[in-house]
């Protein structure tokens, strides 16, 4: 090596060493010197996949940590698209038997959101979000509430569709609940005294149609006394009346339980 050469790889050595003491004296990592790396306030482009490994065993902290301070515009801190139609525009995947995607958001906000549009891949066709599951007992989709009032799964229909639609294939349960189920269409109707029938108005409730099936039974025993017909759409479209099969009380009413299922 010449003289100059030496002097050269001196002062490289010499800078490289100042470098790394301001970053440290600045409480900053000091650079790392590649062939190729990752630019801000542009778009990267490579000709190959790009991973990140990191060896931690501990803790909760991120491999890739992504962040946005915005407050006001609709700004995304990862956004993933893909251009096949049977690709994935982000995908979570978790070989140690943990939680593969999860989605938080404080105070108000929404932890996941999934939009499908027109062409996306046949075999998810029209699903914003979709869940999958392999294993016995294990769920495609879970949704966990754990505050009074909270939902752990919603499904809201604006239109004519349906919010949350369960089937079973071509063998299995459509609908499984297990402990209380509430439904907005029933409750208890007062049949007043010397009366033998009562009109409900399920209008505010999404109204009475051809399909409809309504049920109604007596919530206290009355000897001798039952419902006889229940008829949907009368005395007015969106309401239905309650028959017995004569008064069941002249000095108080009844109670009668009532529920309308769609056909």
């Amino acid at each position: 090596m010449s003289q100059v050469e030496s002097r050269r790889a001196l002062l490289l050595g010499a800078l490289g060493g100042v470098t790394a003491a301001v970053a440290g004296a600045l409480g900053r990592p000091a650079p790392a010197f590649a062939a190729s790396s990752m630019m801000l306030d542009t778009t990267n482009t490579g000709t190959a996949q790009t991973g990140v490994t990191s060896p931690q065993t501990t803790g909760s902290s991120a491999v890739l940590a992504a962040y946005s301070t915005a407050s006001t515009a609709r700004i995304y801190s990862v956004y993933g698209q893909a251009s096949s139609p049977n690709g994935y525009g982000l995908y979570a995947y978790n070989t140690g038997g943990g939680v593969g995607a999860y989605g938080r958001a404080e105070p108000n906000g929404v932890g996941v959101v999934g939009s499908c549009g027109a062409g996306e891949a046949v075999a998810f066709a029209g699903i914003g979000v979709a869940g999958h599951t392999t294993r016995a007992g294990g769920y495609g989709v879970y949704g966990l509430a754990q505050a009074d009032g909270a939902n752990g799964v919603t499904g809201i229909a604006t239109k004519t569709g349906v919010g949350v639609l369960a089937q079973g294939q071509p063998t299995g349960t459509a609908l499984r609940v297990e402990g209380k189920a509430r439904f907005t269409r029933s409750g208890k109707a007062s049949l007043a005294a010397n009366k033998t029938s009562v009109d409900l108005d399920l209008g505010s409730l999404g109204g009475i149609s051809s399909a409809s099936l309504c049920f109604a039974n007596l919530a206290i025993y009355k000897s001798g006394v039952w419902v006889t017909a229940v008829r949907p759409n009368w005395p007015t479209a969106g309401k239905m009346r309650i028959y017995i099969n004569k008064v069941a009380s002249t000095t108080s009413s009844t109670a009668i339980s009532w529920l309308v299922l769609e056909g």
